[in-house]
């Protein structure tokens, strides 16, 4: 159940100081509390996802606007302003050398951010990454709260954006995986083949349906022309 809770239920447990174990993004929270890297089955691995903020110039804009804009991105990322940032307990820096900084180290746990190893989000695997995360999320709580075996779950998360080939070649790949592909090839050649007929059937309906209703309104038209001469000669 704790691993259900949300947000809201961490803070809360953080700020009442009766905690012992409480995993969050990096944030200042009260000296009570020592920061520590994520334990895992092996020791030394101990994976973080990166979180930031872009800065880019407007493609749009004249030349004047964007050196004025490439001169405050070169300020705000210069190595000066980075250390004052992380030394007011701002923002962590991109800047893996200020970690060294002795100035830095007296203000901040340098070993403990030097140790952890970064993941990027992989905010490329599918063009929606928020549908992306969901699923992934959702593959990984089949283990954790389902009955899926660890290397299922995580199986199934990497096969989210997998492609599997199987060759038609028998040296490479079983008769099974070969035979199973030509009976899948045969039901999906059927299918269209049923779908193509039915469709065809259907518009042949519709043609035939049309081509009524035109001589029938073709010849309610001519009894009305003799219906009408009819009268006129009385």
């Amino acid at each position: 159940e704790e691993f259900k809770k949300s947000d809201t239920y961490v803070i809360g447990n953080l700020y009442n100081d009766k905690a012992i174990f409480l995993k969050y993004w990096d944030i200042n929270a009260l000296p009570i509390y020592k920061k520590s890297i994520l334990p895992g089955k092996n020791e030394g691995i101990s994976a973080s996802c990166v979180g930031g903020y872009n800065i880019a110039l407007c493609k749009y804009s004249n030349k004047e606007k964007q050196d004025a804009a490439l001169k405050v991105i070169e300020y705000i990322t210069s190595k000066e302003v980075q250390k004052e940032t992380v030394m007011n307990n701002i923002y962590l820096s991109g800047i893996s050398s200020l970690y060294e900084d002795k100035d830095v180290c007296n203000k901040l746990d340098c070993e403990l951010y030097k140790s952890i190893q970064l993941v990027n989000r992989p905010i490329t695997k599918e063009d929606d990454y928020d549908d992306y995360s969901s699923n992934f999320k959702n593959k990984i709580y089949e283990y954790i709260f389902g009955n899926k075996t660890a290397k299922e779950a995580l199986q199934n998360a990497v096969d989210i954006t997998k492609i599997y080939t199987i060759s038609l070649n028998s040296n490479e790949s079983s008769l099974e995986e070969i035979n199973n592909i030509i009976n899948v090839l045969r039901k999906n050649t059927s299918e269209y083949q049923n779908f193509s007929t039915n469709t065809n059937n259907s518009n042949k309906n519709i043609e035939n349906i049309n081509i009524n209703d035109k001589r029938n309104s073709v010849e309610s038209e001519n009894n009305k022309m003799m219906d009408l001469h009819s009268n006129s000669n009385k």
